[in-house]
């Protein structure tokens, strides 16, 4: 049976690296964030560039004609050989209707969520000069990700790099091939669509001009010791005032160690867990008309070509 594996994430936590690390397999297929191809909403999601590298794919265009009712059908299609598709787009309501489509449709689905401390999520976003918005992101993410999905495996980024053994068990976990290696994902041709810069720079050659534009990006909020090719790295954090600031949030807002405890419970989570961190009906119509009003507002600025 054909699979779609759905990843959910707070922004910079590793969505797009894991993406591809599960996707490193003949039968495997990353698609990045695509759902900023059907409902975008910057305008670099306008003129989508193909994770591959080749200024002349048109795989992407072709996908987007087709209609996002038609997405996961189009690229199995395109690629016979495909037997699983992972899907990063994060944004819980998309993952959400997407499943209800799969399942009526009786494709096989699987949901994933990858998380930092929030500590390391706290410094991911100061990189990107984001740390103000970064309390509010994190706690809301994962309440209506708690609100939208009934049934995730849960891997933390630490564990991820760290730790060989448990990338292979969520292999297994997903019923999807697991090798020695699989981690190099950067020994595959990707078509991984938008997604963080710093996983996907490792796809391209140094000295291309995919790999250049790539890295003066990145060099605005990494600093170069953290930029070796083809190495997947976890750095450690020594902010002393970034790790005091972290401290006090967590002790003003005790929704952080409910929602840590969601985190590292293993599946099923009791209800007790999730019924606190829950989003009311009211409140997630209201966070998804927002959303769907700041896409709308950015289209009729933005039309598409």
């Amino acid at each position: 049976m054909k699979k779609v594996i759905f990843i959910g994430s707070v922004s910079y936590s590793g969505s797009t690296l894991l993406d591809m690390m599960l996707a490193n397999d003949p039968h495997g297929f990353s698609c990045g964030e695509v759902q900023a191809l059907f409902q975008p909403w910057r305008p670099h999601h306008l003129q989508p560039s193909c994770g591959c590298g080749d200024s002349t794919c048109t795989l992407w265009q072709n996908v987007r004609r087709a209609g996002k009712h038609r997405l996961y059908h189009t690229l199995f299609s395109h690629f016979p050989e495909v037997n699983f598709i992972v899907d990063s787009s994060k944004n819980s309501t998309w993952i959400h209707e997407q499943t209800v489509r799969l399942q009526h449709q009786n494709m096989d689905v699987q949901h994933v969520l990858i998380w930092k401390t929030p500590l390391d999520s706290a410094a991911s976003f100061q990189k990107r000069n984001r740390l103000a918005l970064w309390e509010k992101h994190w706690i809301n993410y994962h309440r209506s990700y708690f609100t939208s999905i009934d049934h995730w495996i849960s891997i933390s980024y630490r564990e991820l790099i760290h730790d060989s053994t448990r990338f292979a068990q969520l292999c297994h976990q997903l019923d999807i091939p697991y090798f020695e290696g699989k981690h190099r994902y950067w020994e595959k041709t990707h078509h991984t669509l938008f997604g963080n810069t710093s996983a996907k720079i490792h796809l391209y050659a140094p000295q291309t001009a995919t790999y250049e534009t790539a890295k003066v990006e990145l060099t605005q909020h990494t600093h170069p010791a953290q930029m070796a090719h083809q190495q997947i790295y976890y750095p450690d954090i020594h902010d002393r005032a970034l790790v005091e600031f972290v401290r006090r949030a967590q002790n003003r807002n005790p929704r952080f160690s409910d929602i840590i405890r969601v985190l590292q419970h293993p599946q099923p989570v009791p209800l007790s867990h999730l019924a606190p961190l829950r989003f009311s009906r009211g409140e997630m119509v209201a966070r998804q008309v927002k959303q769907a009003l700041f896409r709308t507002l950015f289209r009729l600025r933005h039309p598409l070509s």
